[in-house]
C-alpha cells in the first residue's frame, strides 16, 4: 500500500479567513501567510478532492494523510486561531469520512492557546479519521515548546495513542505515540 503522509488540503472558507487574518500585516509571519494564501489560490489541487483522487489513482497512491500547514498556529488573536482551527480540522476529517478507504487526518492545534488546544483535542480526537496531532509553527511567535508549555495538550494525545508530529522549528519534548508509530490503521 503506498501511503501519502505529506498531503494538504485546505477550504476555501480556511482561506477567506487567513487573508482576514494576515491580509494586511507586513511582518515576516504575515509576508509568509500571505504567499500560502496566493499558493493555496493558484493550485487548484488544494481544494479540489474529486481532482485529488484522480491524480492519487494516476500516480497509484492508495491513501493520503491529510493535513494543513498551519498559520493558526502564529495568530495571536484567540478567536481567529480557534476559527482556523476548527477550519482545517473540520475539512481533512470530512474528507476523511466521506472517502474512507482513501484519506485520514492529521489535526492541527494553536499550541499558543493550550486550554483552546486541549478544548479541540477533546471535540474531535477520537473520531476514527484521526491518525495523528501536528504541532505546528512557534505557537504564536513563543518558541517555548518546552514539556511545561505543552503538558495539557500532551496529556490529552497520550491516551489516545496518537503519533505526534512536531514543525515547531525547536526540538520538541513529546512522546506521546508511545510505541506506536503507525499512521494508517
Amino acid at each position: 500500500m503506498k501511503i501519502d503522509v505529506h498531503a494538504h488540503l485546505f477550504s476555501s472558507a480556511y482561506i477567506d479567513c487567513l487573508q482576514r487574518v494576515f491580509g494586511n500585516d507586513s511582518t515576516p509571519t504575515g509576508q509568509d501567510a500571505q504567499r500560502l494564501i496566493r499558493w493555496m489560490r493558484a493550485d487548484p489541487r488544494m481544494i479540489d478532492v474529486e481532482g485529488r483522487l484522480e491524480e492519487m489513482n494516476k500516480w497509484n497512491i492508495d491513501m493520503q494523510v491529510l493535513s494543513v500547514p498551519f498559520h493558526g498556529a502564529l495568530v495571536q488573536d484567540k478567536a481567529a486561531a480557534v476559527e482556523l482551527t476548527q477550519l482545517a480540522n473540520d475539512l481533512v476529517i470530512q474528507t476523511a469520512h466521506k472517502y474512507p478507504q482513501r484519506f485520514r487526518a492529521l489535526l492541527a492545534i494553536p499550541l499558543q492557546f493550550p486550554d483552546v488546544a486541549v478544548q479541540e483535542l477533546d471535540r474531535i480526537a477520537d473520531r476514527s479519521e484521526v491518525v495523528g496531532v501536528i504541532l505546528a509553527g512557534s505557537a504564536g511567535g513563543r518558541t517555548d515548546t518546552s514539556r511545561r508549555r505543552l503538558e495539557r495538550p500532551i496529556d490529552r494525545v497520550r491516551p489516545r495513542r496518537r503519533p505526534v508530529q512536531s514543525r515547531t522549528g525547536s526540538e520538541c519534548d513529546c512522546d506521546a505515540a508511545d510505541e506506536d508509530r503507525s499512521v494508517a490503521r
